[in-house]
C-alpha cells in the first residue's frame, strides 16, 4: 500500500528522493530504493546479492544500520557479499565457497579466521598493506572491490584480488 511505501521511504531517508529518477540520485540511493522495494512487502526473508557494492566505508555503516533494525524486527536476511565490514556485523553464521566447494561453515569470527578461507582468498603467506603479521587478522575489514560481473577488481585500501587468489 501507499502507506507502507511511505513508512519504508522515511525509514530508509528517501524521502527527497520520492520524487526521483533513478538516473537523478546517486548509486546509494538507488540501491536503497531497490532494497525499500523488498522492505515494503514486509519479507519474512530477505535475500541480498551484494548490497554493499559500488558503496563508500560510510554508505556500508549506514546500510549496516538499516539491515540491522530489519533484522531486530524479527526478518531472517541472507546476505552474498565480499565487503567483511558488512558481512560481520550483520552475520549470525558464515558459509565460505571457493569455486563452489565450501570451504568453512561456522561462527563469522571462525570463518575468517579459518586457514583455507585465508589462503584462498588471500593467497599463501600474503601480508595486508597494513599489518606485519602472517597471516594477516585484519584482512576481512577491508576486502572490497571485486566485480561481480568480470570477476577483475580494483585496488583499494592496499588490497589487490591478485593477493588473495590460490596459487596454484
Amino acid at each position: 500500500t501507499e502507506a507502507r511505501a511511505q513508512v519504508v521511504i522515511t525509514e530508509l531517508g528517501l524521502l527527497e528522493n520520492a520524487q526521483s529518477l533513478p538516473d537523478e540520485i546517486n548509486h546509494f540511493a538507488r540501491q536503497l530504493t531497490e532494497l525499500a522495494v523488498a522492505l515494503a512487502a514486509q519479507p519474512v526473508v530477505l535475500l541480498l546479492d551484494e548490497p554493499g557494492a559500488g558503496l563508500a566505508e560510510g554508505e556500508i555503516t549506514a546500510l549496516v544500520a538499516i539491515l540491522r533494525a530489519q533484522k531486530a524486527r524479527g526478518t531472517t536476511i541472507l546476505l552474498v557479499d565480499h565487503i567483511m565490514a558488512l558481512v560481520m556485523p550483520l552475520s549470525d553464521r558464515l558459509l565460505v565457497l571457493d569455486q563452489g566447494i565450501r570451504i568453512a561453515n561456522g561462527s563469522p569470527t571462525a570463518g575468517i579466521a579459518d586457514k583455507r578461507v585465508q589462503t584462498v582468498y588471500m593467497g599463501e603467506g600474503a601480508v595486508h598493506a597494513g599489518c606485519h603479521r602472517t597471516p594477516c587478522s585484519l584482512w576481512a575489514r577491508d576486502w572490497r572491490g571485486v566485480s561481480r560481473s568480470s570477476g577483475s577488481s580494483r585496488r583499494n585500501r592496499g588490497i589487490d584480488r591478485g593477493q588473495r587468489r590460490r596459487q596454484d
